[in-house]
């Protein structure tokens, strides 16, 4: 039941009494009666006394446990604390529509809180103090800030909000489906507090990249945040982690770096294949031109799409049925007024075969570099795959220009195993030089931001 208390919205509950009891449910369940003091009730989840003593004021302040003194015999009586029955019924009725495929990720996330950093101290710092402070001096948020800077710890608010992320999570740890407000609500965080969030796990690495939602006025419909999140990371530890496929290729071709969604935006005249299709006025709008993030991330998971579903067809022009609607639903939704004016159902039908190529193109891309990085016993085209967010800078270097394609990979045969990070360097001789990671770790931090493993401190909120 511990991924209803989880998600279930609660008004001004706020997210260090949230996370409290999500780890009281956790490890108590909702039925058995527990006795247990504040201190014992902080070793075992994981926050100090001063926390647990909040958190359990408000948690039964808002009826979501109870509290009574049992006596046993001489001396002070003990406290009993138990979830309500209302509380209970409501866990009950939130769950039948819930089903999470990272529980066991989830569980092991929230648990490594009550481990402490190995001196006696818990993981929590002063991010969790500052949520239910409801007033603080400008020095005091400072020094909380800084504290927060200097600390390579995860807090335990910031714990809660990715474990109310990987309940979304499909199994190559990728979020699509989670507005902000909804985030707000499961967790209790302001904006401004979920937006720190959401940087401090992209720094920490415990978030590979994110994609802002927005909102196009004829480009492409409202769209969702989307979150790449790092099922390999030690906080989380998935099982089933997907393998990540890194092809560098030394010295590449000048088609070889081009950003297409840049290319398709910021073309000074139009192309072509765009005076073809007639879709050129989606890309001269002002307000269009400023979502060549979108544009980019939609491509990548259109090109994604085309690698996992068809492979062995990419080399072969043609349309690809699937692809196309999974484009058209993109499109704004409602009743278009049949007009002369732009767009019309005609221009997104074109703009629908316009993205189909160049998604195409994407996709030729990155199976053409990880085909020439050669990978040792993986069989690429019975794989499933997500492209990780291509950083549109090349590096130079001593030994030349390089560029990099990664991709998160799932084999379809059981049994197979490809797990860590598989990288392929080609050199400037056009000789292949394969390493394998374990663990990012292994990687250098420049490294990891150059494959796109990794979002580099300062380009977190910015893409």
């Amino acid at each position: 039941m511990f991924i209803p208390a989880l998600l279930l919205p609660h008004q001004n509950l706020d997210p260090v009494a949230k996370y409290f009891l999500v780890r009281f449910v956790l490890r108590f369940g909702i039925v058995a009666p527990v006795q247990c003091g504040v201190k014992e009730l902080a070793k075992m989840i994981g926050v100090s006394d001063r926390l647990v003593t909040k958190s359990l004021a408000d948690l039964v302040g808002h009826g979501l446990l109870s509290h009574q003194a049992v006596s046993e015999g001489r001396g002070r009586p003990k406290s009993e604390y138990r979830c309500t029955p209302s509380f209970v019924a409501m866990l009950s009725e939130f769950s039948s529509s819930l089903s999470s495929p990272q529980k066991t990720v989830i569980a092991h996330l929230l648990e490594r809180a009550a481990l402490g950093d190995g001196r006696g101290r818990s993981l929590s710092g002063a991010a969790d103090v500052a949520v239910f402070q409801d007033k603080m001096t400008p020095a005091e948020r400072l020094a909380n800030l800084r504290a927060r800077k200097k600390s390579d710890r995860l807090s335990n608010t910031n714990r809660l909000l990715l474990a109310v992320l990987l309940t979304r999570a499909d199994r190559f740890g990728v979020v699509s489906d989670f507005g902000s407000s909804e985030l707000r609500k499961a967790t209790g965080l302001s904006q401004e507090r979920l937006r720190c969030g959401i940087d401090r796990l992209l720094n920490l690495g415990l978030i590979r990249a994110y994609v802002p939602g927005a909102t196009s006025s004829v480009f492409f419909k409202k769209t969702k945040s989307v979150y790449f999140l790092n099922l390999h990371s030690p906080e989380m530890l998935s099982p089933k982690a997907p393998a990540v496929l890194v092809s560098v290729e030394q010295n590449p071709q000048d088609n070889c770096v081009w950003d297409q969604a840049t290319f398709i935006l910021e073309s000074i005249s139009a192309v072509p294949e765009q005076s073809f299709f007639k879709v050129r006025g989606f890309f001269v709008r002002k307000q269009e031109r400023r979502l060549i993030y979108l544009l980019r991330s939609r491509l990548e998971c259109y090109a994604s799409y085309l690698l996992t579903h068809h492979w062995n067809e990419l080399l072969i022009d043609g349309y690809h049925e699937g692809l196309l609607q999974l484009i058209k639903d993109d499109f704004p939704s409602g009743k278009r007024v049949a007009s002369s004016d732009f767009p019309t159902d005609e221009h997104y039908s074109s703009l629908a075969q316009y993205l189909h190529n160049e998604a195409n193109w994407v996709a030729r891309l990155i199976q053409g570099s990880l085909v020439a990085a050669e990978f040792p016993a993986l069989k690429l085209e019975a794989m499933d795959y997500v492209a990780l967010p291509k950083s549109i800078a090349s590096r130079h270097s001593t030994e030349g220009q390089r560029t990099s394609v990664a991709v998160l990979a799932f084999a379809r045969e059981p049994g197979v195993v490809c797990a860590g990070y598989h990288v392929a360097t080609m050199s400037e001789g056009r000789k292949i030089i394969h390493r394998h990671f374990t663990c990012a770790e292994e990687i250098s931090k420049e490294d990891r931001y150059f494959f796109g493993l990794q979002t580099s401190p300062g380009a977190a909120l910015v893409r």
